[in-house]
């Protein structure tokens, strides 16, 4: 999912990694820093398919890197 929404905005130079939890977004000529933000985003059942896809055209506009999980699913509290 994540590629197919850099491929539509026609980022496709951005890094993405895999390590079988998370999936690390990052753009081109990132620089790390020390602190960032954490954003959580929460769905119902019915918004759970839309939501993900959504949040990563709203994240990847800035050319802000971004974590998240590899599986999205319910949580597991």
């Amino acid at each position: 999912m994540v590629r197919s929404v850099l491929a539509a905005l026609d980022e496709r130079d951005w890094k993405v990694e895999d390590d079988g939890v998370w999936c690390r977004v990052t753009p081109p000529r990132h620089t790390s820093r020390v602190q960032g933000w954490k954003l959580h985003v929460s769905t119902t059942r019915l918004s759970a398919p839309e939501v993900p896809h959504r949040a990563a055209g709203v994240w990847s506009a800035p050319g802000a890197p971004s974590r998240r999980p590899v599986t999205w699913g319910p949580s597991s509290r």
